[in-house]
């Protein structure tokens, strides 16, 4: 695993993947738990992702972009202006530009083009870790 990663402390955070498609929803959940992260919730909207919020403490969030009623990019602005520390990394089906940068622009700490595989959860969980100072 992860280069200088603390897993042990790592494994301990709260993860949520936020997805309307279960489906991959629980394919990256899975691939979380796989990873071997104890505390991985999930969401099928936007909505749903707030209310865990509300109720929990996230650590780690994934969350579609491409979703109905609320859209990713809409419940990122949300998340982000009552947890500005949040790490959130974005998915969606496409490498759509124009969605990136917005999401970038808005707080995500990165994009993923979905469906993803553990090396590349991996990845992102690792970043996260650094940047959170959760080293040996």
């Amino acid at each position: 695993m992860g280069n200088n990663v603390d897993w042990d402390a790592l494994k301990q955070k709260t993860l949520l993947v936020v997805d309307d498609s279960l489906p991959l929803k629980e394919l990256n959940a899975s691939l979380l738990e796989e990873l071997g992260f104890q505390d991985v919730k999930m969401a099928a909207s936007g909505m749903e992702a707030l209310n865990l919020y509300e109720n929990h403490p996230i650590d780690f969030t994934l969350l579609d972009i491409d979703m109905p009623e609320m859209d990713g990019i809409e419940t990122l602005k949300k998340i982000k202006a009552a947890f500005p520390n949040t790490y959130i990394v974005m998915l969606s089906g496409h490498a759509e530009p124009d969605k990136i940068k917005e999401s970038i622009n808005n707080g995500a700490n990165g994009f993923i083009v979905k469906p993803c595989g553990v090396d590349k959860l991996e990845e992102v969980v690792s970043k996260f870790a650094r940047q959170f100072g959760i080293t040996c």
